[in-house]
């Protein structure tokens, strides 16, 4: 499962459904919709507190969402709530129980309340780069930092 819940971002949603070996993955905009995205945003936020899911301990959590992650059968999970982030990433076979039951749970909940809702199907390959985009504003920052040095360098030298 694949699930990414940022604030003024698109919910992020992605399984392999029980009659299919192929994956699925949603991308469900807020444009037009906002109540019944806020909707969904809210009980999957209450099905992580009541299963108690940002409380587990994730030796592995810099491999959620991580490009050779992407491919095991895992779960990969990003929330941002009140500036805060939090990231797990389980192997499918050592995921915690109260983690495969949240997994079970937010299916049930994104099939249900997305049903009338428009939604984008794409590959794992897509959902990946809208995660770790190429270019953007990391690389932004990274060639601004990179000039600011050589500038530096360039002033103390003349």
């Amino acid at each position: 499962m694949r699930l990414a819940i940022i604030p003024g971002q698109p919910v992020l949603f992605g399984y392999t459904p029980r009659s299919s070996a192929r994956g699925v993955v949603y991308l469900v905009p807020e444009g037009g919709h906002a109540t019944e995205v806020s909707a969904l945003k809210i009980a999957l936020e209450q099905a992580l507190d009541s299963g108690q899911v940002l409380s587990l301990a994730c030796p592995w959590a810099e491999r959620a969402f991580a490009d050779g992650s992407m491919v095991k059968r895992s779960v990969h999970l990003r929330v941002e709530r009140n500036g805060r982030r939090w990231q797990l990433y389980f192997d499918r076979d050592s995921c915690p129980p109260q983690l495969l039951e949240f997994c079970d749970r937010a299916r049930a909940l994104a099939t249900e309340l997305t049903v009338s809702l428009p939604k984008t199907e794409m590959s794992g390959a897509e959902a990946l780069e809208l995660v770790h985009p190429r270019g953007g504003w990391r690389d932004l920052v990274i060639a601004v930092f990179l000039l600011t040095v050589l500038v530096l360098v360039g002033w103390l030298i003349f």
